[in-house]
């Protein structure tokens, strides 16, 4: 039985999700509840995207095995190849957590005024519908340096 759903009905929720032994950060909207269990559209992380935000920034893109993890008391986390950091993955500026570092890092850079213009911090943070505007925003962070070729 197929269940179709608008997703202009949804409801963002970020979550992690484990499929086969790999972390996979994604982020869903939150189509409903019955019976105590919660239904998700399930999107990707845009990781061409996020890589070049994160080296744009000054950051590395980690490079590490998933299949070696680190178990610590409540995680899993893992040693990055390229920088020898303790991590627990990449950058997914849909999630509050990462999003944080790229918005702080944006408001540093006088080319963008315009875009953070655009959004605001309330949108950009709000519990239900603030991954659909952090998703945009990195964006089109993304889409403007693509234009200018990745000079900052």
């Amino acid at each position: 039985m197929a269940i179709l759903v608008s997703v202009q009905m949804a409801k963002p929720c970020p979550y992690n999700m484990d499929k086969n032994k790999r972390n996979i950060k994604m982020y869903g909207y939150c189509i409903g509840y019955t019976f105590g269990v919660k239904y998700v559209l399930e999107v990707p992380m845009n990781e061409e995207r996020d890589r070049f935000l994160t080296e744009l920034m000054g950051q590395c893109w980690h490079d590490y095995d998933t299949d070696k993890p680190i178990n610590t008391y409540s995680l899993e986390a893992y040693i990055c190849k390229k920088c020898k950091g303790f991590i627990l993955g990449n950058n997914d500026f849909s999630q509050e957590e990462d999003f944080i570092r790229l918005y702080n890092w944006a408001k540093g850079q006088e080319k963008l005024k315009q875009i953070l213009k655009d959004f605001s911090e309330q949108d950009l943070f709000d519990r239900e519908k603030g991954a659909h505007f952090r998703e945009k925003f990195a964006s089109n962070i993304y889409a403007f340096f693509n234009e200018k070729k990745g000079r900052v």
